[in-house]
């Protein structure tokens, strides 16, 4: 799992790279009528475009927003971390496929009259395949979403909850942790007891690193 930011450019470059080559022979074995040992160097010659959009639609805008729409549909307070995974990676999935085969029409085919049902196609054609490898193959490996989801997705419900009560014991007995979120380490939090009212236990203080 990667730690820190560079880590994490290594791993989403790679995880892109296994993605764009693997539906490049794809999208080129469905247009030549079958896979031949040449579609695979064909692919790898004509790949790098895709690779850098895929890139940076996954590193500065998808994957983020695939985390807090999980955040909203999963509670991995009860339910389970592999299902969170799967989430993020369905959602990541749903956005990439769209997005890249629309890129991909106007690249190779042009504006054309028939660009809408070629992409429709296309993103029909790549979509069970796209979902299979990052499911099973490509993204298990790169996807950092057991540790960080569980504590962060529902920080915006904490933080609803700052109010302490009247009755509550005295700070210094509480349980200290911390919340770390995109790798930061922005707020930090005591443990109630459990008769609390509070949502998960807890009261949140919130500072600025």
């Amino acid at each position: 799992m990667p730690k820190t930011k560079f880590q994490s450019v290594i791993f989403t470059l790679m995880m892109v790279f296994s993605m764009v080559y693997c539906m490049s022979v794809y999208t080129i074995s469905l247009g030549q009528g079958g896979l031949s040992y040449h579609v695979f160097l064909t692919a790898l010659q004509e790949m790098w475009v895709e690779y850098v959009v895929v890139f940076v639609l996954i590193f500065f805008l998808i994957t983020r927003t695939a985390l807090k729409l999980a955040g909203k549909l999963i509670d991995p307070t009860k339910n389970s971390p592999i299902l969170t995974t799967v989430a993020i990676q369905s959602l990541t999935v749903m956005m990439i496929v769209p997005l890249i085969t629309l890129f991909a029409t106007f690249l190779h085919s042009g504006f054309t009259g028939r660009w809408f049902t070629q992409w429709i196609t296309t993103a029909v054609l790549c979509f069970p395949v796209a979902y299979c490898l990052q499911v099973f193959y490509v993204g298990p490996p790169s996807v950092p979403v057991p540790e960080d989801l569980p504590r962060s997705c529902l920080i915006r419900a904490r933080l609803q909850s700052m109010r302490e009560p009247a009755n509550a014991p005295d700070h210094r007995s509480f349980r200290r942790f911390v919340c770390i979120i995109d790798k930061e380490i922005i707020r930090t939090a005591a443990c109630m007891p459990q008769q609390s009212a509070f949502p998960m236990g807890c009261v949140c203080h919130v500072y600025s690193k």
